[in-house]
């Protein structure tokens, strides 16, 4: 501090050298008074410029502080709107997992339907078979009968002038003699096979040739006592067929 003194002089006589004399002594003092004020001046310009300095510093130092915070905010804020992003497609996900499960719940809740349904078309389907199959077992069974008795009465058809012989397509001829008078073994012949579809008697081949139209209804009325387990039914044909080679003959 700067430390000013008060000089207690006596009033000297106003006269002019001690007028000067006395403004040589207050200069003296003043000039010494200033010394003090500059150095005092000078230490607090340093005091401020070291205060500026620091301040300085100081605000460097907040600004960097500030930057890096700003810095902070901004990736805290860009990662906070990533977790929002993320939040937002794995919800979208989760509600399509979620429509997909409803999906299937109601695919299940419909399937024992279907099921029952499907069961029931397989025990319809079952049981047309069985039926299929059990006609089918009786169909052979019948024609296993008529072959069974073709073959008792063969011989007598045999010594009647009639014969049975198995064609490669599995057509069953018969073969009538003694029809002619004047050729007794001239041979005359029809040929039957039972279709593997509709099992019906369908004529393959006859010779020499017979009216057709009386041909055909005789085989839809063989079919028709074949039908009926009518075991009559094939002799009278054979008898039919044998009368009508006959009367070809006695034109």
């Amino acid at each position: 501090k700067a430390s000013f003194q008060t000089f207690a002089t006596p009033a000297p006589e106003r006269t002019a050298p001690n007028i000067i004399a006395s403004i040589d002594n207050l200069l003296q003092h003043t000039s010494g008074t200033l010394a003090v004020f500059d150095q005092w001046a000078q230490e607090k310009e340093g005091n401020i410029e070291s205060m500026e300095s620091a301040h300085h510093s100081r605000m460097l130092n907040a600004k960097d502080e500030l930057d890096n915070k700003n810095q902070i905010g901004n990736e805290l804020h860009q990662q906070i709107e990533n977790d929002v992003a993320a939040r937002r497609e794995h919800d979208h996900n989760i509600q399509i997992k979620k429509n997909e499960v409803v999906d299937l719940e109601n695919k299940l809740n419909v399937f024992p339907s279907k099921m029952e349904s499907l069961k029931q078309q397989r025990d319809d389907l079952l049981q047309n078979l069985k039926i299929q199959e059990d006609k089918l077992a009786q169909r052979n069974q019948e024609h296993q009968t008529m072959i069974n008795n073709l073959t008792i009465g063969l011989q007598l058809y045999r010594s009647l002038g009639m014969d049975f012989k198995k064609s490669p397509d599995q057509s069953l001829s018969m073969v009538f003699t003694l029809i002619d008078k004047h050729d007794p073994a001239r041979e005359f012949r029809i040929s039957l096979r039972l279709s593997d579809i509709e099992k019906v008697y369908v004529v393959t081949a006859v010779k020499p040739a017979l009216d057709v139209v009386t041909l055909s209804q005789m085989v839809d009325d063989l079919n028709s006592a074949y039908d009926h387990q009518d075991s009559t039914g094939f002799p009278r044909f054979v008898t039919k067929v044998r009368r009508m080679f006959k009367e070809l003959v006695e034109q």
